[in-house]
This record gives C-alpha cells, sequence and structure tokens, in this order.
C-alpha cells in the first residue's frame, strides 16, 4: 500500500467514526488529514504541469 493510500484510508476510517460517534476531535482529524490529501494532490498536479525535474529538491 502507498503512503497516499495509507493516508486516504486514515482520513475515511476518520471520517466514518466521526459520523458514527460526532465526535469533535474526529473532525478536527478529519480537516487535518483532508488538507494533507489536498496538498498531495495539488503536488502531483504541479509535477504532472512540470515534467522537468528539480534536482535541487
Amino acid at each position: 500500500m502507498t503512503d497516499f493510500e495509507k493516508l486516504v484510508l486514515e482520513l475515511r476510517t476518520t471520517q466514518k467514526n466521526f459520523f458514527r460517534y460526532r465526535d469533535p476531535a474526529d473532525l478536527r482529524k478529519s480537516k487535518e488529514l483532508e488538507r494533507k490529501v489536498d496538498a498531495w494532490l495539488e503536488r502531483k498536479k504541479q509535477q504532472e504541469q512540470d515534467p522537468t525535474p528539480d534536482l535541487f529538491r
């Protein structure tokens, strides 16, 4: 399983827990994980738009 798949699995598990128990901590964790998923997708999108590798990154 890739890191991205693990991240999405954790996100979905946390979301399901929030909707099951309505615990505010699960909501905060879900939002944090959503930001991480969004950031990962944005980086991937940028890489596809600029296929030139950045050797100093």
